[in-house]
């Protein structure tokens, strides 16, 4: 097959096969985000000023950086 059409079609194939591994695996980290990002937007915005919610938004990403299973709470 690589002698008559080249190289080309198996990197294709072996490209689209990654990413479909790729899409088909969950990452842990982005998990750990959703949900912590998820638990943000729910936050009350009478009681949290946008300074807080903004220094809790980059604590998740270190937090989530650290430990998967890392969970935020208020």
């Amino acid at each position: 097959m690589i002698n008559r059409y080249g190289i080309a079609p198996l990197a294709i194939a072996l490209v689209v096969f990654t990413i479909f591994i790729v899409t088909l695996i969950p990452s842990p980290h982005k998990t750990c985000l959703d949900n912590n990002i998820a638990i943000l937007n729910s936050l009350d915005r009478e009681i949290y000023s946008d300074d807080q919610i903004t220094n809790m938004g980059k604590s998740i990403g270190e937090g989530c950086k650290v430990d998967k299973n890392y969970q935020f709470t208020t």
